[in-house]
C-alpha cells in the first residue's frame, strides 16, 4: 500500500536533487504519514517539496531532509494538533536552554529589545554567526528606520567618507559599510 505513490516521490527527488538518492525509512515515514494521516496528494506533497527545496541554494538541496517539509506543514497546520513525542519535547527544551546558557551576559542584556526570529538560531561560541547575526540586526533595524530617519544615516555616512578623504566617487559597498558602522553606533550592538 502506497509504495506506488512512494516510488513516484522518491523518482521526483532524484530529478530535483540530480543526484541518485534512497529514502530513508524516516523519510518514507513522513511520506506515508503525509499521504495517509493528512491526506495530501502525490502531487501536493511534490508541490511542497519543491517550495521546500526552492529555499536552499543548488549546492545544499542533496542534503535536504523531509523532516523539515513535516516541520512546515506541521507550523502551517497549527489548527490540526499533532501530539509530539515528549522525547522530541525534552530535546527541543534541552537545545533551547544550551542556547541560553551559551549567551554572553553583554548579548543578554541587548536581545531583550530585539525579536527572537532574528536571534534564536545564533550559535554564541562561533565568531562567524555572531558576525551574521551583526549584519541581520544592522538590517533590522535599517529596515525599521523612516524614510527621514533613513536620509539622516545617508547624509551622515557621506559626511564620514568625507572626512576620510576618500575618492570622489563613492561605490555602493563602501556607503553600505559606513551605514552599517553609524547603525552599530547608534543601537549599541555589542562586538
Amino acid at each position: 500500500m502506497y509504495k506506488r505513490e512512494i516510488a513516484e516521490i522518491q523518482k521526483f527527488l532524484k530529478e530535483i536533487k540530480k543526484s541518485n538518492i534512497f529514502l530513508s525509512p524516516k523519510d518514507k515515514k513522513i511520506i506515508l504519514y503525509l499521504l495517509k494521516e493528512k491526506k495530501l496528494s502525490v502531487d501536493k506533497i511534490k508541490a511542497l517539496i519543491l517550495k521546500e527545496i526552492k529555499k536552499y541554494p543548488s549546492d545544499k538541496r542533496r542534503k535536504i531532509s523531509l523532516y523539515q517539509l513535516l516541520k512546515d506543514i506541521k507550523e502551517s497546520n497549527s489548527k490540526n494538533r499533532e501530539i509530539p513525542t515528549r522525547k522530541k519535547e525534552k530535546k527541543a527544551f534541552q537545545q533551547i536552554k544550551r542556547k541560553q546558557e551559551a549567551i554572553p551576559v553583554v548579548w543578554k542584556r541587548f536581545l531583550k529589545e530585539v525579536p527572537k526570529e532574528i536571534w534564536e538560531n545564533t550559535n554564541f561560541s562561533d565568531e562567524l554567526s555572531i558576525l551574521e547575526l551583526k549584519n541581520k540586526l544592522i538590517n533590522y533595524y535599517w529596515k525599521n528606520l523612516g524614510p527621514q530617519e533613513k536620509e539622516k544615516i545617508k547624509q551622515k555616512a557621506l559626511l564620514k567618507i568625507k572626512k576620510m578623504k576618500l575618492p570622489s566617487k563613492v561605490d555602493r559597498e563602501t556607503l553600505k559599510s559606513v551605514i552599517a558602522e553609524i547603525i552599530k553606533e547608534k543601537y549599541k550592538i555589542p562586538d
